[in-house]
């Protein structure tokens, strides 16, 4: 059994941990927790007391049965881009990336980092999937994960782990995917062609609203699509996925594939994943599997999965103290 880094997603309202490990065709739940963030601890997405928020993932840690101390954790302030770009070798796209951000002008370009994952190759030209985000705030992740006593092995994008794990759990075919993930404070939506994030976009709706009106919600996806149709062609029509409901929504579900002429389902855990039967929580938690798609994504998204859930996307993380070793797996 090879079993992957703790996955740990920081909101504003609730801190997800989850792990999972594959098992040659199977893949499986070792252990999932929610806990409310401490009052003040992470701000929009910023980790503000990183002790207080430590002391709390910690707890959470010591008192459940995840394996290890190698973690993944998610930025929730991450800026996505979508770059291609002609390069020979690795170091010229470091380069090639290091430019572009010279180019933005919202922030100096000496204060921010930057991970990347490489989705495509083709004839010396790269597609890569570039996270930007403020030095500042990844050494408070680094001070959280320290104070955690947890080794941090990397950050993750939350599309890139949420597809990862519909793409395995689902078996969709290379057609046009959808990731819509619904939160308190927005709607981010990822489209996917052949396996590769193609298009992101961050709405203002929140998930409150999209329940309550649905065709708010499939309004968005509409325009998200209208807007990558203006200068790309789809292979058809995209399947679409709701992550991040704390159950499914059958109205919604309905609504859109009304208004859309699309298939879409809520991501359901409790049918993806076997659960250990020891878990003392199993029933309450198979009503709210939505809520971990970030938390079990980021377990899984370093992971060397079985051939059956394998990606394209190979995570390619360039973060100050990284190392392959960080990530490799117990047993």
């Amino acid at each position: 059994m090879k079993i992957g880094p703790i996955g740990i997603h920081l909101g504003d309202q609730r801190i997800k941990i989850a792990q999972v490990a594959s098992d040659k065709d199977r893949i499986q739940v070792i252990e999932m927790v929610s806990l409310p963030t401490p009052e003040g601890s992470i701000v929009q997405g910023f980790v503000k007391a990183p002790r207080v928020a430590a002391d709390a993932i910690m707890r959470a840690i010591s008192e459940s049965k995840f394996n290890g101390r190698k973690a993944v954790i998610a930025h929730p302030t991450e800026i996505l881009r979508v770059h291609t770009m002609t390069v020979q070798d690795s170091a010229e796209l470091d380069k090639a990336i290091s430019t572009k951000l010279s180019q933005m002008s919202f922030e100096q370009p000496e204060e921010l980092i930057f991970d990347y994952k490489i989705a495509a190759r083709e004839n010396g030209r790269v597609k890569a999937i570039v996270a930007i985000t403020n030095k500042k705030h990844v050494q408070k992740i680094q001070e959280l994960a320290t104070q955690s006593k947890l080794t941090l092995g990397g950050t993750d994008l939350e599309m890139l782990s949420t597809y990862r794990v519909v793409a395995g759990t689902y078996r969709i075919p290379d057609i046009p995917t959808v990731i819509a993930m619904l939160s308190d404070q927005n709607v981010k939506l990822a489209l996917f062609c052949e396996r590769v994030l193609s298009y992101v976009k961050t709405t203002d709706l929140q998930s409150s609203q999209a329940k309550s009106d649905p065709k708010q919600l499939s309004s968005e996806i509409g325009k998200f699509l209208g807007e990558y149709r203006k200068t790309n062609l789809l292979a058809g029509e995209p399947v679409i996925f709701l992550a991040g409901l704390p159950e499914p929504s059958f109205e919604i579900e309905k609504a859109l594939w009304e208004e859309l002429d699309s298939r879409t389902t809520s991501v359901r855990w409790s049918e993806a994943f076997s659960l250990s039967p020891t878990y003392n929580n199993f029933g309450e938690l198979t009503t709210r599997f939505g809520a971990f798609c970030c938390a079990i994504g980021l377990s899984l998204s370093d992971m060397q999965l079985p051939q059956s859930f394998k990606s394209p996307i190979i995570p390619d993380v360039r973060q100050p103290g990284y190392t392959p070793d960080l990530l490799k797996f117990e047993g």
